[in-house]
Formats: structure tokens, sequence, C-alpha cells
């Protein structure tokens, strides 16, 4: 006897949710998602004793990507602390500038001003 259920379904092709358009949702997922693979891979990094520290910033992704929205890159100041990391992605700062930064390497945004030494 097969078990029916009545829920209702959000449909796919809703064309805002809460005021956001499908474009700037999948913006934002793929913001958060990312923030928590760099935290991730942070972690290894540090497992591996390639970084000194890692603090994270799980739990902080959505409040980060939607204060990303509403700031402006490049006219807007922020002073970002560690747990701003999905902040800065949407900002414009790259994964890869991200790490640099972790491992404290000349070539990041940091260039080792603050950075724990290698």
């Amino acid at each position: 006897m097969a078990l029916q259920t009545r829920v209702k379904l959000a449909k796919l092709d809703a064309p805002k949710v809460s005021g956001l358009d499908h474009h700037t949702l999948i913006r934002i997922y793929r913001t958060m998602f990312l923030s928590r693979r760099l935290d991730d891979r942070e972690i290894q990094l540090k497992r591996q004793n390639k970084i000194y520290f890692q603090i994270s910033s799980a739990g902080h992704e959505a409040v980060c990507a939607a204060m990303g929205l509403s700031l402006r890159p490049g006219v807007d100041w922020i002073y970002p602390y560690y747990r701003d990391r999905a902040l800065c992605l949407m900002l414009g700062v790259t994964p890869l500038e991200t790490l640099l930064a972790a491992v404290g390497a000349k070539a990041g945004r940091c260039r080792r001003i603050g950075a724990s030494p290698s």
C-alpha cells in the first residue's frame, strides 16, 4: 500500500524568492559553498602543518554573503576579520588569494604583513 503525502512544493521556476532573483540566489549559494570548502581546505593545511593557525568561519557564510550583496566592490570600505571569508569572496577576493594569505605567501594579498611565518 503506497502512502501518499500532500506536500506543497515551491515552484522551481518561481521568478523571485524573498525579492531575490534566481541568479542572485545561485550566486549566494555558490559563495557559501565555496567559503565552507575553503574552510575545510584550511583545516587540512593546518593538520599538515602548512599553516600555523586556522579559525573556522563555519556558520557565518549566509550572513557574510548577504552583507556582500549590499556592498559595492571597489567603493565601500570594509575591515574584515577571520570569519568574513564569504564576504571577501562576494567582493572579489579569489579562492587562490585566500589560500595564499593562509600560508603567508609573498604572492598573496597580505604579502606577509601580519601573516604567519612560513
